[in-house]
């Protein structure tokens, strides 16, 4: 109606100046009209986004069999208890003041699943609708299925008291709240993995070594984050999606799986350099040297990232993971002990020794072996080497330089764990001894400590009197570590099962020390500990064929493997050499002749070998070729039908003459069903977003300044983003959620514009995306709006450029030619000019409001803005403060500012003005103004910008009076600038034209 009665107003009122106005009143009319007409309209219309009209009926079928699970399984559930859907609603005012106001409905499922036969350890990994849950991000209850288990709460506080069923002797999942968004407003097909470990072993469990050791921060109980780029950030310790990080993960299961596991010992590890004692140092160590982008900081014993030794390469990657930080494993103890788990502290070297090492090496080889066993660290020269610094002076140093001189008061707990104030070269074995100590006693104390363990190449070692000095060495540690973590904890030294019962000299002497006895004997350790790798059976693929030499039936024979604790290898019998282990030979431990029983095995064993190696092969091969070694297995794929033989004996000459026996491979074949398929990579897991918040100019809506303030997000992998504002740091409400991924990049280079209002030729902005592609347009499309982003200029306000050609020059690194710059009366942003590294956004759909309201505008808020399945106080939430809704309900800056000398002395300004309002249409009269009332403000600088005089104008015209001049600039002639700018009654001074001229 009012479309009707307004163009017919401006048609009578332009008819007062002829044909020609009546036609443009009636135009200007009608578009008044309509624009009050939407007004009107749109204020009361209200939309409703998709609702669910009718609740769709859920179904279980009766009679349906409750599986039996053995093992790990995948599942499908039954569906066994729901309620109806429930039901959220949020209304938001599209387009701010005067637009329609849209409702969307949001679901949630309570619900039951039947799983099987109980009793179960738990679930592992559930699938909806084939798509892996992240269990961290939902509410769920697993009921294992025991015969004395209780009413789920939930299901009892829906059917009232007494009327819930415990459904006893089945194992079920209970999902409350379950957001239906994802799955069509509907319940997904469910599948579970189910975990019912079989036999008695599970349940004789009582204690675990927690590994690897070497992990920077596998050992945190939370997640912690890198950030590769913004927007993509991955989870350094969460590969999983049912634990909140792999540690916890892997306890949840441990302790399901173990339902009487009591104690854990956690491993946590430095690494040794060089086999020589008198130079090892002992290090905590990382996989880079950088923390960029961490959301924690790696640090232990002190030492931050930067400053720490970096692990070796092997293939393109390190060769061990880094040593857990301090913080970590004060989280991890705290997190078990809490579990009501008791633990054990173990410190542990591991050696990065690389392959490529110019070592020299203590047992006479050209070099150490690459990443050896830390029992073979020793003295220089090795024990029975010629020149051997054991049993002299010599070995009693080089053991003192590697157990070094920490002392226990050089440490001190911190925030993030210990420090250490000793020598910064200090890296000997009581460092680490005594850092963990007290690391320890920092998380509150543990129930076990570890001296360390299987050190046995450097407790051997005398001195020139016969002692053992390392042995006394570990006794002082012994008191000192006793001292740091009390009575209460449990200590002792964890010795290699061939170093434990006493040091017996390949010296031919046949002595036998008991040189640990000093150790096991000292107040301070509590038990007699052994690192026990006794072998327990000798079996050979051959034996299912030929029969076993101790009558295992198979390699997992309990009763054979039962048999070799108190008998077999090292008990009753010994390998002599490699080619003795090669050939099976065995040699009896116990002195006079053989009894029958052994006779007769041995006589079997000859036999055998008798009939099975009647196949021989003799070849050469170049002297180089070192890696054939006696027991060696050589496959002749071009000879004999591929038939795999033996080496058994190695002439050295010129070339190495091999001789090999035939081996005959006849292993059964076992099959292994695939349960729940096999995944290839880790999970993506969400990430960080990166987010840009814009606060743009005017597009062409005057009444909705507010919503120019705009926000764009990309993260990979992509989820939809939340957003959340609030005048305080709580109390947060929703503002938005980004259905699409911007793109967004950054400038390769700096860039700075010129000129605006034409196409730029000259020169080029280079962009590197985060991913997406850019594409060129026609002139026409150019000068319809196409191609339009921001760029952050160095003022903070962001610049509008469009253009009109793009040329990927390399891999997501983009060339923009035919250039408009400082659009939309942004041409301030354009000459503060960008830096590199700039924030660049394309303005497309994916640009959306960012929810700001109208009475909002210019205050700072709030906001956090992360993936939809995040919790709200998650580190997945970016967090920022901004304020916005500014820059479009500012004036522009005026155009065409001139200064004109008149003959009196005055100097005579004038300017044009432009419009932030409809200043695009083509019809004839004037634009707009766009502003409460003209008024403009001018301000007269001098050369070194210092403010001299400022003036106000109503009219786009104003004269700097020859007295104000003189006032102003006594001396001239001087150099001088104006600046223009139009005033809002709101927000103030737009962008200002400025001018500079010679005062004469």
């Amino acid at each position: 109606m009012a479309t009707i009665v307004l163009q017919a107003a401006g048609a009578y009122i332009g008819g007062l100046f002829g044909t020609a106005g009546a036609a443009i009143g009636s135009a200007a009319g009608a578009i008044a009209g309509y624009l009050a007409d939407r007004a009107l309209i749109d204020s009361t219309r209200r939309q409703e986004g998709p609702r669910l009209t009718e609740v769709r009926p859920l179904t279980a079928e009766d009679g349906t069999p409750i599986p039996r699970v053995y093992g790990t399984m995948r599942v499908g559930g039954t569906l066994i208890w729901a309620t109806r859907f429930e039901e959220t609603s949020q209304t938001d005012r599209q387009g701010g003041k005067g637009g329609p106001k849209v409702t969307t409905y949001s679901y949630f499922a309570n619900a039951a699943f039947g799983l099987c036969e109980g009793e179960i350890a738990g679930i592992r990994r559930v699938w909806a609708d084939g798509k892996e849950l992240d269990l961290d991000t939902i509410t769920y209850r697993v009921h294992r299925g025991g015969e004395s288990q209780a009413p789920d709460p939930l299901i009892e506080a829906k059917q009232g008291a007494g009327n819930a069923p415990a459904y006893r002797g089945v194992a079920y999942v209970v999902f409350d709240r379950l957001p239906l968004d994802d799955f069509g407003n509907r319940l997904p097909q469910l599948q579970f993995e189910v975990l019912r470990p079989i036999g008695a072993l599970a349940g004789r469990v009582r204690a675990m070594a927690l590994i690897p050791g070497a992990t920077e921060f596998g050992y945190a109980p939370d997640v912690v984050r890198r950030t590769l780029r913004p927007g993509e950030t991955l989870a350094v310790n969460r590969h999983v999606l049912f634990g909140a990080s792999d540690f916890s993960a892997s306890i949840d299961e441990l302790q399901a799986t173990c339902p009487n596991l009591e104690h854990v010992a956690l491993v946590v590890t430095w690494f040794g350099d060089d086999l020589r004692a008198g130079a090892c140092r002992i290090r905590p160590g990382v996989t880079q040297g950088s923390d960029s982008g961490f959301s924690v900081a790696w640090r232990v014993s002190g030492q931050g990232r930067e400053d720490a030794m970096i692990v070796s390469q092997v293939d393109g990657g390190a060769a061990y993971g880094g040593t857990p930080s301090d913080r970590s494993v004060i989280e991890a103890i705290v997190d078990l002990k809490a579990r009501g788990l008791s633990v054990t502290l173990y410190p542990f070297i591991m050696m990065d020794v690389p392959a490529d090492n110019q070592l020299p090496d203590p047992y006479g080889g050209a070099a150490q072996a690459a990443y050896p066993w830390r029992g073979r660290i020793t003295c220089h020269p090795g024990p029975d080497r010629p020149g051997s610094a054991d049993k002299t002076a010599a070995a009693a140093n080089q053991l003192a330089a590697f157990f070094g001189n920490a002392q226990p008061g050089e440490f001190q707990a911190t925030a993030n764990g210990v420090s250490y104030s000793g020598a910064a070269a200090e890296w000997g074995y009581r460092r680490l001894v005594l850092h963990y100590a007290h690391l320890a006693a920092a998380a509150g104390g543990v129930d076990a400590f570890l001296l360390g363990s299987e050190l046995r190449g450097i407790t051997a070692l005398r001195d020139g009197t016969g002692g053992y000095p390392a042995v006394t060495a570990l006794c002082t540690l012994a008191g000192e570590v006793r001292a740091i973590l009390g009575a209460g904890t449990k200590l002792t030294y964890g010795a290699d099962w061939t170093e434990y019962f006493g040091h017996q000299p390949a010296d031919g002497s046949g002595d036998v020390f008991f040189h640990l006895d000093p150790l096991w004997a000292h107040p301070a350790i509590d038990a007699v500990g052994i690192d026990n790798y006794v072998p327990l059976s000798d079996w050979r693929d051959t034996d299912f064929v030929d029969g076993n030499l101790d009558g295992a039936a198979t390699p997992y024979d309990g009763n054979a493997l039962r048999g070799a604790i108190a008998g077999g290898e090292g008990f009753e019998w010994y390998y002599a050499s490699a080619s003795a282990r090669a050939a099976r030979t065995r040699s009896p431990i116990e002195d006079g002749a053989l009894d029958v029983g052994t006779g007769e095995v041995l006589v079997r064993d000859w036999l055998r070998r008798r009939r099975s190696a009647r196949r021989r092969i003799s070849f050469g091969v170049a002297a180089s070729r070192r890696d054939l070694r006696p027991g060696t297995p050589v496959l002749m794929a071009d000879f004999d039908a591929g038939r795999t033989y033996t080496v058994e004996e190695i002439e050295e000459g010129l070339e190495r003459r091999i001789s090999a026996r035939s081996i005959v491979r006849s292993t059964p074949p076992r099959a292994a069903p695939i349960v729940g398929g096999r995944e290839t990579s880790p999970p993506a897991l969400p990430s960080r977003p990166a987010v840009q918040f814009l606060d743009l100019p005017n597009w062409g809506d005057a009444d909705t300044p507010h919503a120019q303030f705009r926000i764009a997000a990309w993260a990979r992998p992509w989820r939809r983003q939340v957003v959340y504002a609030s005048p305080e740091p709580n109390g947060y409400g929703h503002r938005t959620t980004i259905e699409r991924a911007a793109t967004m990049g950054y400038l390769e280079q700096a860039s700075q514009g010129t000129c605006s209002g034409r196409v730029d030729h000259a020169q080029a902005i280079i962009v590197a995306l985060s991913s997406g592609e850019l594409s060129s347009i026609s002139r026409a499309q150019l000068l319809n709006g196409g191609n339009a982003a921001a760029i952050r200029s160095l003022s903070g306000a962001w610049e509008i450029v469009q253009f009109e050609t793009a040329e990927e020059i390399s891999a997501d690194v983009w060339r923009l030619t035919g250039l408009l710059r400082g659009q939309l009366g942004t041409e301030d942003a354009m000459r503060a000019g960008a830096a590199s590294g700039a924030a660049f956004v394309l303005l497309d759909r994916a640009v959306q409001p960012a929810g700001l309201q109208a009475s909002e505008a210019g205050l700072d808020l709030h906001w956090r803005v992360g993936p939809t399945a995040a919790e709200l106080s998650s580190d997945l939430f970016v967090v920022e403060t901004v304020a916005g809704g500014v820059r479009a309900a500012r004036p522009l800056s005026p155009v065409h500012l001139r200064a004109a000398g008149a003959a009196s002395g005055d100097v005579d300004f004038t300017w044009i003005r432009r419009s932030r309002v409809a200043a695009d249409a083509w019809l004839e009269g004037d634009i707009p103004l766009g502003e409460e009332s003209e008024v403009y403000r001018i301000e007269i600088r001098d050369g070194d910008g210092d403010l001299k005089r400022s003036l106000t104008a109503t009219t786009n015209a104003l004269t700097y009076a020859a007295a104000d001049i003189e006032a102003d600039f006594p001396d001239r002639p001087v150099q001088a600038e104006a600046s223009v700018s139009q005033l809002s009654a709101r927000f103030g001074p737009g962008p200002a034209a400025t001018l500079n001229l010679t005062l004469s």
